[in-house]
């Protein structure tokens, strides 16, 4: 349990946020309204999907937004969503001098993991008793060590395998 706490005082190694490309912004909102985008006059592209979407947390918090519709994979065909539907809102940076892309990406499961995630770690304790509780913890290690120093060190170039010089001391 103490490791844990000690992984989560470490500083933050991740880079996002340090030369103000941030890449592709994920929060939750909520769909409050559902319709088709008009199509360009003699155009043969097929109309697309758009929402009116009111983020839920993060910097836009409570902000109303115009995002395209697509299914798991950008997919517009299988999108089945409706009004007052939480999911997940993504906005990516465009090129320079253009309007970001919104866009709704998929529904927010967060709550239903978050069950599944319990009632697993349940019957491990139940079935495991102390060695599955141990074995959670070891799990929980691993993925604070992977999360919160591995992966953002890799991002920021440093190499995973550091390497012995090749010229040895005589």
């Amino acid at each position: 349990m103490v490791p844990i706490g000690l992984i989560s005082l470490l500083p933050d190694f991740d880079a996002r946020g340090r030369d103000g490309n941030q890449g592709v912004e994920a929060f939750r909102g909520r769909i409050e309204a559902m319709g088709l985008r008009p199509r360009e006059p003699g155009s043969s592209t097929p109309s697309i999907p758009q929402a009116r979407v009111r983020a839920l947390d993060g910097p836009r918090e409570g902000d109303l937004l115009a995002a395209f519709v697509s299914g798991p994979g950008g997919s517009q065909t299988v999108a089945d969503y409706r009004v007052g539907q939480e999911v997940v809102v993504t906005i990516t940076a465009g090129p320079a001098g253009t309007e970001p892309f919104v866009a709704v990406s998929d529904r927010w499961r967060t709550p239903a993991l978050q069950a599944l995630g319990l009632a697993f770690a349940a019957a491990v304790g139940l079935l495991g008793g102390w060695h599955g509780i141990r074995a959670l913890l070891a799990l929980a290690l691993t993925i604070a060590v992977i999360l919160k120093i591995l992966l953002p060190l890799l991002i920021l170039g440093v190499p995973p395998v550091p390497l012995l010089s090749s010229e040895r001391a005589a």
